[in-house]
């Protein structure tokens, strides 16, 4: 059997001598414990309860699981916990689901600091990584924050800075988010300065920035480009077609709204990646 971080807790239970009834504990892992004698049996009115030994139940959770590190493998947060974690805790990156890539992917105009790090600027086309568990020790060096909705426009984003001429990208970190995790929420939430997203100009695209930027970052700027009509020209039919019912539930937020008039008008979406280009 694998050892759960909720088993992992009752075993600190009954490694620092507490008691518990034995239907607190799966068959499997009691099977384990008293064949480890890692706990005795004690009576408790008609019944039994289960006592752990100090310094047998770790030392059987290291010979049974590989867990150097029983408390701090019951702490692991399933949400942020890596490979590295598990590696470190427990001698098996495969000991628990890991999720890699939930995190953000950044680029960097100056350098940053990362819990202590360094962090340098990031050459066209690259990114540095930051893992849900590293979001928080991440300190942006500029006062202005781009979120990007797409991987392509992320990593070119110079190429579409023409359609925002008064935007100064000089001293920016742009960010493409993975996931929209808890982390990345409460990250959003406590940024300093100007926080401004490119989305898709499309109907789903203005619904993700009201429900997923807006909900923790009201004072989000949405990027609009300064020719959106032009390009909305050789926008797609069909793509506002597919997502023309989505317009009716988008807030009545003033550059969303704004944007939501130009598509409607033209009765066609446009996503970002045109921009590269167009």
């Amino acid at each position: 059997m694998r050892l759960t971080p909720k088993q992992a807790k009752t075993l600190l239970r009954l490694e620092a001598g507490e008691s518990m009834a034995r239907s607190a504990l799966s068959r499997p892992l009691l099977r384990a414990l008293q064949d480890g004698r890692a706990v005795r049996l004690e009576p408790s009115g008609s019944s039994y309860v289960v006592r752990g030994i100090p310094g047998r139940v770790a030392a059987l959770a290291g010979r049974e699981w590989g867990i150097t590190d029983l408390a701090a493998f019951a702490a692991l947060d399933p949400a942020t916990r890596t490979r590295a974690d598990l590696a470190r805790v427990a001698g098996d990156t495969k000991a628990l689901a890991a999720h890699p890539l939930d995190g953000i992917f950044l680029r960097l105009t100056d350098a940053a600091n990362l819990g202590g790090h360094l962090l340098n600027p990031t050459p066209d086309g690259c990114a540095h990584f930051l893992a849900a568990s590293e979001i928080s020790l991440f300190s942006p060096p500029a006062a202005l924050l781009i979120g990007v909705e797409n991987a392509e426009s992320f990593l070119k984003f110079e190429r579409c800075s023409a359609h925002f001429p008064d935007l100064d990208i000089r001293h920016a970190a742009l960010i493409w988010r993975w996931s929209w995790g808890g982390k990345w929420q409460q990250w959003l939430r406590g940024l300093s300065g100007t926080f401004a997203w490119f989305p898709d100009y499309d109907p789903a695209g203005l619904a993700i920035f009201s429900q997923q930027i807006l909900s923790s970052r009201p004072d989000a700027r949405l990027l609009i480009p300064k020719d959106l009509d032009r390009l909305l020209e050789h926008g797609n039919r069909e793509l506002f077609l597919r997502q023309e019912h989505m317009l009716a539930s988008l807030p009545a937020h003033g550059e969303v709204q704004a944007v939501a008039d130009k598509i409607k008008r033209r009765r066609k979406a446009l996503e970002q990646e045109t921009l590269i280009t167009g």
